[in-house]
C-alpha cells in the first residue's frame, strides 16, 4: 500500500511589526509620530500616504532619511503583491543609507521576508544572511525561522532542518515550525526524530496539516495501523477536501480491515483524482480484500497503465490481477497477467501461479471448455 506524497505549502509570513521610532523624531513632531503610529496599528493605507510625504520632505531638502524609506518598505510590504516590488526598491534605497545595525538588520529582514512571500527562495535566504551580522540573539531566531522555511520549499531538507532546530528553540510554541521540521526529518529517513516533531505540531495545532498527516503516514509506514487511523480522521475532520488525506486514511483502513470504509475513502480520491495511481491500486486491493473481483479487476487495469513500466509495483499489481482474474475463472487473462507480472520484475516468484493456471487450462481444453 502507497500512501500519495503529500506537498506542504508554506503558510505566509508576516512582516515584523516590532520597529522602533527613531531616536531623531522628537516628540513634537506630529507627522512622524503620526506615520509610525498608523504602521504600528497596521492602518498601513494611512502609515504609506505620510511616510510617502516624509520622504518627499527628506528627499526635497537633500537629505535622503533611510529609516523613512526602510519604513516606507516595510508599510508596501504589508499591502499584498502589488506593492512588493515597490517594497522591495525602498528597501534597497534604505539599505544604502541606514548606518545603525539596527537599522541595517531591520532593512534586511524586511527584504527576507518580502521574498520569502514572493517565493523567493534563494534570494530570502541571502537577505537573512546578510542580516545576520546585526541581529540580536532573538532576531537570529527569526533569520533561523525565515531560512529554514525557504530551505523546506527548496526540498534541501538537510539545511532547513539545521535552521528550524534554531528557530524553535526561540519560537517552541510554533506549530508550523515543528510540522516544518518533522517534514524535514522524514524526507532525511529519520522517523524516530520526525514522529516527536509532527506529534507536538498537532498538538499546538490540532488541524496542523503537516504534522497530521505525515504523523500518521510514519504510523502508517510502521504498521501502527490504529494509530495511522486515529491520526489520519483527525486530520480528514479538519481537512474534508483533502483528498492526499483521504488517501492515506483509506490505506490505514486497510491495514486494520475496515474495508468498506477504506473503498469509500478511495472512491472519493478517484472521483477528484482520476488519474491517481496508487489510489486506482489501493480501490483495487479493497475491493480484492471484499472479494468484489469484477471491481478489483476494473481497477488493477486501470492503474495498470499509470504505473510505470517494469517496476516493482507494476509487477505486484500484474500478479494481484492474475489472482482476480484466476477468482472469476478467467484463466486466459490470468496467465497473461502472471507472465507479465514475471516479464516486469522478476523479485518475487511467479512460477507457481503461472503452472497452477497452465494446468487450469490444459485441464479445461481436455474437457471441451471455452475459457
Amino acid at each position: 500500500m502507497r500512501a500519495n506524497r503529500y506537498v506542504a505549502v508554506i503558510v505566509g509570513a508576516a512582516l515584523a511589526v516590532s520597529f522602533a521610532l527613531p531616536g531623531v523624531v522628537s516628540a513634537q513632531d506630529e507627522k512622524w509620530k503620526d506615520a509610525y503610529n498608523a504602521f504600528s496599528q497596521r492602518n498601513f493605507r494611512q502609515a504609506e500616504t505620510m511616510f510617502r510625504e516624509v520622504c518627499a520632505e527628506y528627499e526635497d531638502a537633500g537629505q535622503p532619511w533611510g529609516w523613512c524609506h526602510m519604513m516606507l518598505g516595510a508599510t508596501l510590504g504589508q499591502m499584498g503583491s502589488s506593492k512588493r516590488q515597490e517594497a522591495l526598491a525602498q528597501l534597497e534605497i534604505a539599505k544604502e543609507l541606514v548606518t545603525e545595525d539596527e537599522q541595517r538588520y531591520q532593512t534586511l529582514n524586511s527584504i527576507a521576508n518580502i521574498h520569502l512571500l514572493d517565493r523567493n527562495w534563494s534570494q530570502a535566504i541571502a537577505a537573512a544572511n546578510d542580516a545576520g551580522p546585526f541581529a540580536s540573539a532573538e532576531q537570529r531566531g527569526l533569520l533561523a525561522k525565515i531560512k529554514g522555511q525557504a530551505y523546506y520549499q527548496e526540498e534541501d531538507y538537510q539545511n532547513a532542518a539545521v535552521e528550524l532546530e534554531k528557530a524553535i528553540q526561540s519560537r517552541p510554541s510554533e506549530a508550523n515550525l515543528h510540522a516544518f521540521l518533522g517534514r524535514a526529518y522524514f524526507e532525511l529517513g529519520d522517523k524516530a526524530k520526525a514522529l516527536p516533531e509532527l506529534t507536538q505540531a498537532a498538538q499546538l495545532d490540532r488541524t496542523n496539516r503537516i504534522g497530521l498527516f505525515f504523523a500518521a503516514r510514519i504510523n502508517l509506514d510502521d504498521g501502527n495501523y490504529a494509530q495511522a487511523v486515529a491520526t489520519a480522521e483527525r486530520a480528514i475532520q479538519a481537512h474534508p477536501q483533502d483528498t492526499s488525506i483521504r488517501n492515506l486514511l483509506g490505506s490505514a483502513y486497510l491495514g486494520v480491515d475496515r474495508y468498506t470504509e477504506a473503498i469509500q475513502q478511495f472512491e472519493v480520491v478517484i472521483q477528484d483524482r482520476p488519474n491517481d495511481a496508487p489510489a486506482s491500486y489501493n480501490l483495487g486491493q479493497a475491493y480484492t480484500a471484499t472479494e468484489n473481483w469484477p471491481k478489483a479487476v476494473e481497477q488493477f487495469q486501470k492503474a495498470q497503465n499509470l504505473f510505470p513500466a517494469g517496476g516493482a509495483t507494476q509487477s505486484a499489481l500484474l500478479y494481484d490481477l492474475g489472482i482476480a482474474f484466476e477468482k472469476l475463472g478467467r484463466n486466459e487473462d490470468a496467465l497473461r497477467a502472471y507472465q507479465d507480472s514475471a516479464a516486469s520484475n522478476d523479485s518475487v516468484d511467479k512460477q507457481d501461479a503461472i503452472e497452477r493456471v497452465q494446468e487450469r487450462i490444459r485441464r479445461a481444453k481436455g474437457k471441451g471448455g471455452d475459457q
